[in-house]
Order: C-alpha cells, then sequence, then structure tokens
C-alpha cells in the first residue's frame, strides 16, 4: 500500500493500506484508539479522492452520551430522575447523557429500577437497554461487556446470569429451550474466563 501509520500517527498497532485500485483497508487496531484511526482513514481518503485537504473532525465530535456541558449538572438531574445519588452518578458515568434512554423504561415497569446484584449499582433497566440499545444478544454480551458484573461478584456473574436470562429472554422471545441453552453458554465462557487451570494440566 502507498500508507500506513507513522510515528505521528495514533497507533503503531495499526495499518492503513490503499490497494491499486483505491480500496482503502485498515489492518490491526484497538477499539481504544479507533477515533484516532478513523480520523487517519478520513485524511487518507480525502487524499486519494483528491479532495481539498480537510482534517478529520472526529476529534471535536462528542462521543455517544457525551453530548452534556457539565457532568455535575447532569448528575444532580439524573438525581432528580432516579432518587439516588449512588445511582445517579452510575448511570452517568456509565451512559453519560444516554442515562435517560437507560432508565426511562422504569416509568412503564418499576421492577427494572431493582439491582441486578445487591450491592452492585447495575440495575435490570441496563440489562433491558443492552439488549434493546446496545445489540446485546448473548448473557456474556450483558454480564461481561456491557456490565461489569462478571468482575465485581465472586461467582463471576453466575448468581446475576438468572436475572438477566430472564430480561433478554423476554425481550429476545427465548423459549424455555433456548433459555437453558443461554445459561449453559454462560456457564462456559465463565470458566473460560476465569477459570483456574490446576498445576500440569
Amino acid at each position: 500500500g502507498r500508507f500506513g501509520t507513522d510515528a505521528t500517527g495514533a497507533s503503531r498497532e495499526h495499518e492503513i493500506t490503499v490497494s491499486e485500485r483505491g480500496v482503502v483497508s485498515v489492518a490491526g487496531g484497538k477499539l481504544t484508539t479507533y477515533r484516532a484511526m478513523s480520523a487517519e482513514v478520513v485524511d487518507v481518503v480525502t487524499k486519494e479522492l483528491e479532495q481539498t485537504e480537510r482534517r478529520s473532525e472526529t476529534a471535536r465530535v462528542a462521543l455517544p452520551g457525551g453530548d452534556f456541558d457539565s457532568l455535575e449538572l447532569e448528575t444532580e438531574r439524573a438525581l432528580r430522575e432516579t432518587g439516588t445519588m449512588e445511582r445517579a452518578e452510575h448511570l452517568v458515568h456509565a451512559y453519560g447523557s444516554r442515562w435517560r434512554r437507560v432508565w426511562a423504561p422504569t416509568r412503564r415497569d418499576p421492577s427494572l429500577t431493582e439491582p441486578v446484584v445487591p450491592g452492585l449499582p447495575y440495575t435490570r433497566a441496563e440489562l433491558a437497554y443492552g439488549v434493546c440499545d446496545e445489540v446485546a444478544l448473548t448473557l456474556t454480551d450483558l454480564l461481561v461487556r456491557r456490565t461489569k458484573i462478571a468482575f465485581e461478584t465472586r461467582d463471576h456473574g453466575r448468581g446475576a446470569a438468572r436475572t438477566a436470562v430472564e430480561i433478554a429472554g423476554s425481550l429476545l422471545r427465548w423459549d424455555a429451550s433456548a433459555r437453558e441453552a443461554a445459561l449453559g453458554a454462560y456457564e462456559r465462557d465463565a470458566e473460560r474466563l476465569f477459570g483456574i487451570e490446576e498445576a500440569g494440566e
């Protein structure tokens, strides 16, 4: 390819190439640097299309949920809606301004305000949001990737999996066998992620 990253690039763990036919490809990279990579890609495409040089604006665009002026004011708004400072801070820190979308279904179904695990800030509403808005399709998506329940419980989310399967199963219309399969898949994932192999195995 004619283009690659250099020492001034966002990450040395990705490469941007342009084929002879003009197809721009990105190889490698990390989620934590995707915005910087996308800015580089826009710059390469602009150059390839021989457009007037215009730098990417991604650095000035708010991330989803980042469109608020003051963390303190946003937390105060969440406090008025959710009722507790712990819950308000958790939702705003986790979802930014999207906390409203997470919390909105609790008006129709107050049971969604209940914690998934007593003592942790995650609510049933967050699991529903994970399925409906963040395309979580497995219990591992919900308990490992969308929330950190698997990392913050001694059983690595195995107990919470029952609550998660109830919520996800209802929203995704899983029958009893699909729910049992989901629980089995989570058990295997939890063992793979958190299990400790015996010495010599």
